[in-house]
């Protein structure tokens, strides 16, 4: 005798967001558009890139500081100690993506 179920099933298609694509798989006009979104990156000051183009952008420099703050004695900064390496990092990418992509918005994924 069959029981029914206290489960349901369900099929969903999942799409992730932010999938990062590999830079030799950009069409050319995607791969010139990444390399002009860095241009701004690396040449803008924090005050110029924001007003250009919003609030979550950030320079080149601003990267640099970050990662290197508060570097200890030993020359290692805090995201490179213990379990924080692995989210640090990645949140920090994130940060990254989110800085070209208020460059050019078609980045995205």
């Amino acid at each position: 005798m069959a029981t029914a179920s206290k489960y349901k099933q369900a099929t969903a298609r999942i799409t992730p967001e932010g999938v990062g694509r590999e830079l030799r798989k950009l069409t050319d006009d995607d791969r010139t558009l990444y390399f002009e979104a860095l241009t701004m990156i690396y040449t803008l000051d924090d005050s110029e890139g924001e007003q250009l183009y919003g609030g979550n952008f950030r320079t080149g420099n601003y990267f640099t500081r970050k990662h290197l703050a508060a570097m200890s004695i030993e020359g290692c900064t805090p995201w490179h100690t213990g379990t924080v390496f692995l989210t640090s990092h990645a949140a920090m990418t994130r940060e990254f993506e989110m800085a070209l992509q208020s460059v050019a918005p078609v980045l995205a994924a």
